[in-house]
Parts: C-alpha cells; sequence; structure tokens
C-alpha cells in the first residue's frame, strides 16, 4: 500500500470493500488509484470539473482500466453502477451544493463520505434531511490543521440529530477520540488568549465564555 496523507488514508479505511466508488474532485487520483491496487474495490470512477485537473487526473490515471476518468461537474453524469460517493478537500456548502443539485440521483447512493473543510454542521443537517444517517466518524491532524471525515449512510427514517449532535459529531461526542479533545483544547487556549485582549466589547467577551464553558463541558461530559 502506498503511503497516502492521513486524510486519505481515513477515508480508504471508510469505503466498504466492494463498492463502486465516484471520487468528486479526485485531484492526483491517489485513493481511488488504491482503492484499485489493493483490490479493495474492483472498479471505480474519478471525477474533475476543470481541464487542468482533468488532465492531470487522466495522466495519473492512465496505467489503471478500471478507473474511469471522466469529466463533468459533480453528479451530473453519475454512473449508474455508482454506490459510493466521495467529497473530499472542499467546503461544506459545496459539498451539499453537488448532492442536492440532482438530490434525484442519490436514490443509488448507499454511503457518502465527506472531509469538508468548512460548515460541518450543515452538512450533517442537511444529509440527515435526506435520510442519511452517521455512520463513522474521526479526527485527523494534518499539517498542523485538524479534519473530520464522516461517513453517511442511507436511512429509512430522517435521524434527528441534537444541536450538540450537529455542531461536534454524534459518534465523536461518544467516543471523544484524543484528537477530538485535542482540536477543541486549542480552541479552548486560543479563546484565553482572545480574552486577554484589552478593551474587547462585553458581547465579544460574553461570547467567547460562551463558546469556552459550551467546550469545556464537552470534553469533560462522560
Amino acid at each position: 500500500m502506498q503511503k497516502l496523507s492521513k486524510r486519505l488514508n481515513k477515508i480508504y479505511d471508510f469505503v466498504d470493500a466492494g463498492s463502486v466508488v465516484f471520487d468528486i474532485g479526485a485531484d492526483h487520483g491517489k485513493l481511488i488509484i488504491e482503492l484499485v491496487k489493493t483490490h479493495k474495490i474492483s472498479h471505480g470512477y474519478a471525477n474533475e470539473n476543470k481541464k487542468g485537473p482533468y488532465n492531470i487526473l487522466s495522466l495519473a490515471c492512465q496505467n489503471y482500466p478500471n478507473i474511469a476518468v471522466l469529466f463533468s461537474d459533480g453528479i451530473d453524469n453519475l454512473p449508474i453502477d455508482v454506490n459510493t460517493l466521495v467529497l473530499a478537500g472542499m467546503g461544506g456548502h459545496l459539498i451539499v451544493n453537488i448532492l442536492t443539485k440532482h438530490q434525484e440521483k442519490l436514490q443509488q447512493i448507499e454511503n457518502i463520505i465527506v472531509d469538508a473543510h468548512s460548515d460541518i454542521r450543515y452538512i450533517r443537517e442537511k444529509l440527515a434531511s435526506l435520510s442519511y444517517q452517521i455512520v463513522l466518524e474521526d479526527v485527523v491532524l494534518e499539517k498542523n490543521v485538524y479534519y473530520e471525515i464522516i461517513k453517511f449512510q442511507r436511512c429509512v427514517n430522517i435521524t434527528k440529530y441534537t444541536d450538540d449532535e450537529l455542531n461536534f459529531g454524534p459518534l465523536l461526542l461518544k467516543t471523544k477520540p484524543t484528537l477530538f479533545k485535542d482540536k477543541y483544547q486549542k480552541r479552548i487556549r486560543i479563546i484565553n488568549s482572545l480574552l486577554k485582549i484589552e478593551n474587547l466589547s462585553s458581547y465579544k467577551i460574553n461570547k467567547l465564555k460562551k463558546e469556552k464553558d459550551k467546550l469545556e463541558e464537552i470534553i469533560n461530559e462522560h
């Protein structure tokens, strides 16, 4: 197995063996290549919507006949055998826009794996409303940035998550892995530094203290 980044390695782990993957915004194709090379999947699809990245992706995948490289926007041209989507390295609103642009096509999708760099609560909330529940979550630290990797699975009923579960992740709240705690302990240290700044408005002070209290509660509760 070639050395994948920590984020891609976690996504690799979240992919079900034997599934048919459609990697949206596949970059250099490292994930889909590794999935095929290690025979975790028999074949898959990699997608880019800009000519330059598409050419780079095509070149990277040229020796892998079981990988089809597509030039399209999101799931505009979703192959009918795909049951797993991977959306990594983009913002939460973009991910949701991609998925809801052709919402009818999600009927064939069993699993959606996301690595969003922003608006993670929005993704949890929106995918829950589309009848996907969170079945796996983890935090990875890469180049001093914390990333949350989430796997959603199609379900019959709409899952109702609490406010804390949407903000922090229902499974992460239960397991509280080390990097989860580290992420919010770092945020608490930042808040403490901010509270030392002179002439902060009372509104800002109260907002920071409220956030700090919530984070300490989340980290310390059993």
